[in-house]
């Protein structure tokens, strides 16, 4: 799913609950973190229901996803909210971004209620009520071709030869793809971080001109926590 196709799905859910992702229904009902686990189960990433609540998710980082500095429509928004002296959090998605804070969609945003929550709604989120975001990778955006996949595997392992056979596994195939394996695989947990968020690896990465998306690779995009 495209970041066009994923943010049309958020927009057609206002007004609507999604309590279910991955066969679990959430037994609170329409609750924030139920529309983001159907966000990011629709999206291609694992579950998040149960055994997080909303701040959980941005704290400890279960999916692995980038925590920019700065939102743009499609990434996750988590505020802190004290429920019964316990700090739940609450989430919803971007979709719109002003000079003063961010339009998000969200349940149990209006009419809020821990046991049955509410419908998704559009609303208004000024940039001081907003603890942080979380930004997953869309497909579609991009496809990988071999000489992009080799300068990102020379950026990841610089002391190594380009494994050619992973080369030759993404070619062709949405660059998210790539991006996902290198940060999904625990033998290379912390590629992310060591390259992408190394602004001269990253400024190195743009003036190749080879890596179609390079543009997108901010530090903090990929970080990996």
């Amino acid at each position: 799913m495209n970041l066009a196709q994923a943010l049309n799905l958020i927009r057609v859910a206002i007004g609507t609950s999604h309590t279910t992702a991955h066969g679990y229904t959430n037994p609170y009902g329409a609750q924030c973190l139920a529309f983001i686990a159907w966000y990011t189960e629709q999206l291609g990433y694992a579950s998040i229901m149960p055994g997080y609540n909303a701040i959980d998710v941005f704290n400890l980082n279960p999916l692995r996803l980038g925590k920019p500095d700065h939102p743009e429509p499609g990434d996750m928004f988590f505020q802190h909210a004290i429920f019964d002296k316990v700090d739940l959090g609450h989430t919803g998605i971007v979709n719109k971004v002003t000079d003063k804070g961010i339009y998000g969609i969200a349940q149990n945003a209006r009419n809020p209620s821990l046991t049955k929550g509410s419908p998704a709604s559009e609303d208004f989120y000024p940039f001081s009520t907003i603890a942080g975001y979380l930004r997953p990778t869309f497909k579609g955006e991009s496809m990988a071709t071999k000489e992009q996949l080799t300068v990102l595997y020379q950026l990841a392992f610089p002391n190594q030869d380009v494994n050619l056979d992973w080369v030759k596994k993404f070619t062709d195939k949405d660059m998210s793809d790539a991006l996902n394996d290198l940060r999904d695989d625990p033998s290379r947990q912390g590629y992310i971080t060591k390259v992408i968020n190394n602004a001269a690896a990253f400024e190195a990465a743009k003036s190749l001109s080879t890596l179609a998306t390079a543009t997108q690779l901010k530090p903090g995009l990929y970080e990996v926590k």
